[in-house]
């Protein structure tokens, strides 16, 4: 039930946003891909959720070969190598990292309960930085991000040694200027511009300064799908990805958005209470990993349109545009729906 609430918000919001220049086109694909990502939530929610443990390595290969892959025939928009151009279908292996990293972590961490030794924590460490290597350079600093967050929010389970927390601080310590020196010069201007609004020389806070005046303008109550002035009439850019909050606060105003994220709230405190009742480490990994997976997205998306955090191109999920994103996330929730109903017949049975 609750995922038919994003999914029709989506809709809904992304015509709103989007109709006056390119009519139906967007808010259709979104429809079509919504309607496609229920059935594959609820055909997930059926299977046992311990068949996914065999393909793990399958998986993976997989998703190291379409990462690899974009720099070879990926297309690139924006000066960015991000997707595959499959004609109406564009394919984005950073969102497939994300579920493929949930289930080598929810695998690892089932074959060795009693904790990881250096063999298992080494493989991981391999496995996660090779994902962010590749989403990084393509460049995609978000979707890396998120592979970087799940990684780390998976260490907590793993019960490592202070050694090889030690180890790992170290690394992370090296690591940082690094990956700051490595950053393109658009990405370092946004970080640039988030610390210090008054260095922005070329209007590079532009987005999130519509941003905030489209969350300002609506108010408590909104000012109507379709009527907002910023994100209707097109001052307000990817007002159907990146910025679709705003366009939903322009929209519905405080009461809307704060309902949207007392969802999000509800969902991913459901979750956790369905990891809490799982009958296996395996299954409570997923669906630990489901819920760190959402609650980062949701909390950069949002306080990205807000002006708390820098612009990374993070998308809300179940609700900003993208076939992907949206297939994905609704595999991802089809996880979850499969331990709680084993979960449930275990109980059940005992």
């Amino acid at each position: 039930m609750v995922v038919l609430i994003f999914l029709t918000l989506s809709v809904v919001t992304i015509y709103s946003v989007s109709f006056a220049k390119l009519g139906f086109i967007l808010a259709r694909s979104q429809l079509l891909y919504g309607l496609l990502g229920l059935a594959v939530m609820i055909l997930v929610a059926r299977i046992d959720y311990q068949v996914w443990r065999r393909p793990v390595w399958l998986i993976l290969g997989l998703t190291l070969v379409a990462l690899a892959g974009l720099f070879v025939i990926g297309s690139n928009q924006f000066g960015a190598t991000r997707w595959y151009n499959l004609g109406t279908f564009h394919f984005q292996p950073s969102e497939l990292a994300k579920l493929s990293l949930i289930f080598v972590a929810a695998w690892l961490l089932a074959e060795a309960e009693a904790g990881w030794q250096w063999r298992q924590l080494s493989l991981y460490a391999l496995i996660t930085g090779s994902f962010f290597a590749l989403i990084f350079f393509e460049p995609d600093l978000g979707s890396a991000s998120v592979i970087l967050i799940i990684g780390l929010a998976y260490l907590s389970l793993a019960k490592l040694h202070w050694r090889q927390w030690a180890t790992l601080g170290l690394v992370v310590v090296l690591a940082i200027p690094v990956g700051y020196r490595l950053l393109r010069p658009y990405q370092r201007e946004r970080v640039a511009t988030f610390l210090n609004p008054e260095s922005d020389k070329s209007g590079k806070s532009y987005n999130v300064n519509q941003a905030k005046i489209a969350i300002g303008s609506g108010g408590l109550f909104g000012q109507g799908l379709g009527q907002g002035s910023q994100s209707a009439q097109g001052f307000l850019p990817v007002a159907h990805t990146d910025f679709i909050f705003a366009s939903i606060a322009e929209a519905t105003g405080t009461l809307g958005a704060g309902s949207l994220l007392a969802l999000y709230g509800w969902l991913l405190w459901r979750s956790l209470r369905i990891a809490e009742q799982a009958k296996d480490l395996f299954g409570r990994s997923l669906v630990f990993g489901v819920v760190v997976m959402f609650s980062y997205q949701v909390a950069v998306n949002v306080g990205m349109n807000l002006g708390l955090l820098p612009v990374t191109g993070i998308t809300l999920p179940l609700i900003s545009f993208g076939g992907t994103s949206l297939l994905i996330s609704s595999f991802a929730l089809g996880l979850v729906l499969a331990v709680e109903r084993q979960s449930r017949g275990f109980r059940l049975s005992h």
